[in-house]
């Protein structure tokens, strides 16, 4: 969140099986009364998803994805009609979606605008009408776009592109320029048209500004600055001229926020791939722009992406700025005391390479979150074909996946039907199948049923792996029987234990089978012997084998030899090995082969040791 100022617009995969961009927000959102005011975040990655957040309470409520693009800044427009999420897609695009509906869907006429740059950064103006938007990159123009319209309204060619970007309480739009080197004032009109002030200040030589934020009542506003050790510099507005500078604790600043009361300013420095990240907090005076000491000693946090100008930090804007919220790669958002610096509880968010943050308070009134499609074994997922990968989709709460009066309870000693979904699949072959629910977050049970609906009969079943709270099966299905899978929470009592985010994958599983051929072909000009053989392999696999063949050639000397043959198999496929030339010649007769491989694809069989006779044929 860039900061408190603005009161009336507040700043800031997995898949759904339905036709959208985004997926659900999780059933913690859709189990709050109605009209219930609670803070939302979220956390944009790298990767192209979005993670939802309580901020009140520490729960995510699931994460989004945005195909092909790689989102940067986010910001959360909450108003008495509606709740809007905007994410910077950093591909020129912004995406608009909208946080009343559950799941939250884009906006079904313009889900997201088209800009004139790359889209890196937002600010969203008082009232939350108008975000500007930078984008990151070279000279380009900043974009103004009309967020309850859906459409870029104006742009505006400063002489320069735009690294990060600002809206003050009175207007002022702050612009750090792309290559770093300046801070510009512009203003918003009513219209969304911008104005230049004609006011820059160029920063000194090294100090390479990143994040600006503008201070509660617009009369300053602070900028972090890269650099080692990095430093964050305040400016007066009107005029923009330099108050005072503080030295953060690493290197390459990267952001800068206020409190909601506006007293105090924290600053992120990204670290580097030898040095950790820092946080920094500072007690501030807004009117004057004057630093008044730390708020606490610096943390120590994971060193930051290296973007421009997307907000890193944010804030809980209620009661009293009482929490401080830090993505981290790989380990969520990591959340500290405002006060004191000392760490709270850690939210499962954003692990992955987050690129911001943002946080509001909302009051919505969701709609409930639709039950799962394949809820119900009458509309169970058909499989059409191996393998088969569905997911992550949400089956987590009362108002999602149910239990139904046809649904088994106990199934070979795994008992649980709570909150089952269901598929089914008729098999084209006779083979042997493999099915889990790894990638799910929460603890499933899986189980095969052979029969139909009301005459199940149970095959396979399995409640934890070794390995984790997800399951796995294997079963064998006979060609053009009807088979069907169910995902389930443990217990009986279908209320015992809540769903989540769930990934279900079935496949084949690899059958092979070698056969030596008794006979083997022997060369009359050197003594090599070509060996032959096939392998049969239920699905595609890579096969390697290694031999030994011995042949007793007199009583006191022996031809052996070792030898390796790789390829591929599909369904039977002859193989031979390359001539197998020992330092003496093999003869016809009999000899000892010795062999074992393995043959993998989406699993691995192994083919132990064996021994058998062969008759080498052919030569002297």
């Amino acid at each position: 969140m860039k900061q408190s100022h603005r009161a009336g617009s507040l700043s800031s995969g997995r898949f759904l099986r339905i036709p959208a961009i985004l997926t659900a927000f999780a059933a913690a959102l859709a189990a709050r009364p109605a009209a219930a005011d609670f803070t939302i975040g979220l956390v944009p990655e790298d990767s192209g998803s979005i993670t939802s957040f309580d901020a009140d309470t520490g729960d995510v409520f699931g994460t989004a994805s945005l195909p092909f693009v790689e989102p940067r800044d986010c910001e959360i427009v909450a108003s008495a009609d509606t709740t809007r999420g905007l994410v910077a897609g950093g591909n020129f695009q912004l995406f608009v979606f909208d946080l009343t509906t559950m799941p939250p869907l884009p906006f079904v006429d313009r889900p997201s605008i088209l800009l004139e740059n790359a889209s890196e950064d937002i600010a969203l103006a008082p009232g939350g009408t108008f975000a500007v938007v930078c984008g990151g990159l070279g000279p380009e123009p900043i974009s103004v776009v009309n967020v309850e319209t859906v459409e870029q309204v104006n742009i505006f060619f400063a002489g320069q592109g735009c690294r990060s970007v600002d809206v003050c309480d009175d207007g002022s739009v702050l612009v750090v320029a792309s290559d770093g080197s300046s801070l510009r004032r512009l203003t918003l009109g009513a219209d969304g048209s911008l104005s230049d002030t004609g006011e820059v200040v160029v920063f000194p030589i090294g100090f390479d500004g990143h994040n600006v934020a503008c201070a509660f009542g617009s009369d300053s506003a602070v900028v972090v600055g890269g650099g080692a050790p990095a430093t964050i510099q305040s400016f007066s507005i009107p005029g923009l001229s330099p108050v005072e500078t503080a030295l953060l604790t690493a290197s390459n600043g990267r952001s800068v926020i206020l409190s909601p009361s506006g007293d105090r300013v924290f600053a992120r420095a990204g670290g580097s791939s030898i040095e950790p990240g820092s946080v920094d907090a500072f007690f501030y005076e807004p009117t004057t722009g004057q630093f008044l000491g730390t708020v606490f000693s610096p943390l120590v946090v994971e060193p930051a992406l290296s973007l421009q100008g997307p907000e890193l930090l944010a804030i809980h804007p209620e009661p009293d700025d009482t929490k401080l919220y830090v993505p981290e790669n790989g380990k969520g958002v990591s959340v500290f005391s405002a006060a004191t610096g000392l760490p709270l509880p850690t939210i499962a968010a954003g692990s992955n390479f987050p690129t911001s943050i943002c946080l509001a308070t909302a009051s919505i009134t969701p709609a409930p979150a639709p039950p799962p499609l394949n809820d119900s074994i009458l509309a169970a997922t058909v499989i059409p074909s191996l393998p088969f990968n569905d997911g992550p989709y949400y089956t987590g709460s009362a108002t999602t996946s149910t239990t139904f009066p046809v649904d088994p309870s106990d199934n070979l000693d795994c008992s649980g039907n709570g909150h089952t979904v269901w598929y089914s699949f008729v098999a084209s072959e006779d083979a042997r199948l493999t099915a889990n629910t790894f990638g799910s977050d929460y603890d499933t049970t899986l189980s095969a049923f052979s029969g139909s609906i009301g005459a199940l009969t149970p095959i396979a079943c399995n409640n934890d792996t070794d390995f984790n709270v997800q399951s796995a099966i294997e079963f064998d299905v006979v060609a053009g029987q009807t088979y069907f899978l169910m995902v389930a929470t443990p217990g009986i009592d279908p209320t015992a234990a809540l769903g989540g985010m769930l990934q279900v994958s079935v496949s084949e599983m690899l059958v092979a089978k070698l056969i030596v051929d008794t006979k083997a072909s022997l060369s009359s000009i050197d003594g090599s012997v070509v060996v032959r053989g096939t392998v049969d392999c239920s699905t595609p696999a890579s096969v390697n084998l290694i031999g030994l063949l011995r042949q007793q050639t007199t009583r006191t000397t022996r031809a052996e030899q070792l030898f390796v043959v790789g390829f591929e198999c599909d369904g039977p496929t002859s193989w031979s090995s390359a001539p197998i030339l020992a330092t003496l010649p093999y003869k016809g007769g009999k000899a000892s082969l010795t062999i074992s491989g393995s043959a993998c694809g989406s699993d691995c069989v192994f083919f132990p040791q064996s021994s058998q006779e062969v008759h080498l044929t052919g030569g002297k």
